[in-house]
């Protein structure tokens, strides 16, 4: 067979038909396991989301320290589940950054007296990682 100037005996063309089979399965089989990524990837990130917005809110009108660290106290296991779940499903690079911006989140609750307004800054940069 001549296909643009070159001559294929029969044995080439099965090797591109296996070629082809296997570039036909490939390709899909990557894009679904993109996508089922992408989405466990949302889901986790929307569960994060909800539960550092849902302390903010919390911590947003307590105007006395000792109200501030308990509700930091109250909320501590469910931070720390929530950011283990979440950060399963970051890459290299941007679970190195998450482990960053929690270190930072920690050291700020667990500095006296508590300050709302730091608290506050710091679960921001938690929140622009998992958009």
């Amino acid at each position: 067979m001549n296909i643009f100037g070159i001559i294929l005996s029969g044995t080439d063309l099965w090797l591109l038909a296996g070629v082809g089979l296997c570039l036909a399965w490939l390709v899909p089989h990557r894009l679904s396991l993109a996508r089922g990524r992408r989405a466990n990837f949302i889901k986790a990130s929307a569960a994060f989301r909800a539960v550092f917005t849902e302390f903010l809110s919390n911590i947003s009108n307590e105007q006395v320290t000792r109200q501030v660290q308990a509700h930091v106290l109250a909320a501590n296991p469910k931070h720390v589940l929530a950011a283990e779940e979440f950060q399963l499903h970051l890459n290299r690079w941007d679970s190195a950054r998450f482990a960053k911006a929690w270190q930072q989140y920690e050291a700020t609750c667990h500095h006296h007296p508590y300050s709302r307004e730091k608290i506050a800054e710091s679960v921001h940069v938690l929140l622009r990682l998992a958009v």
